[in-house]
């Protein structure tokens, strides 16, 4: 009689082991399924806002004149030359030091609004010929997710 008290004992624990190993299993699952969408929903907030500040500044390409760029940056518009080698928009302290255009509408759950630089590739001597390069860079909910979007656009008006 006292064996068989000792052997439903000790299945009950060996169960009881068992359950709690199985609940902490899915437990863990179930946190990393959430870090991971939380991780793509960050990812897709910084792709939104940096695709919505590229279309802004393409659509207001033609507003701005060549005179606005300058090699060292006149608010994110940039005249490109040797000395931006490396791209400008590589360089971390050009986007943290607010030397950027910020977007105009910026984005619910972004972080930080999102940022463009606008560089003038090449410039003829024709007025109506101007070549861009927009880079947008978009924050997350979290400020270390960025994504960074670039576009190119000639603007020739000359026929």
């Amino acid at each position: 009689m006292n064996s068989e008290r000792g052997m439903v004992l000790l299945l009950s624990l060996l169960m009881v082991v068992v359950m709690s190993a199985l609940a902490f299993g899915a437990a863990q699952q179930n946190r990393l399924a959430s870090l991971r969408v939380r991780g793509v929903m960050d990812i897709g907030i910084a792709r939104v806002a940096a695709q919505r500040a590229l279309t802004s500044e393409l659509a207001r390409l033609n507003t701005l004149s060549a005179a606005s760029f300058t090699v060292q940056g006149n608010t994110g518009l940039y005249r490109a030359d040797e000395a931006t080698v490396p791209p400008l928009w590589s360089r971390n302290s050009t986007w943290q030091a607010g030397r950027c255009r910020r977007a105009p509408r910026p984005l619910a759950h972004s972080a930080a609004p999102a940022c463009t630089i606008i560089e003038l590739l090449r410039y003829r001597q024709v007025p109506e010929y101007l070549a861009f390069r927009i880079t947008a860079r978009g924050v997350g909910m979290r400020a270390e997710t960025a994504i960074l979007m670039q576009a190119y656009s000639v603007l020739d008006s000359s026929g």
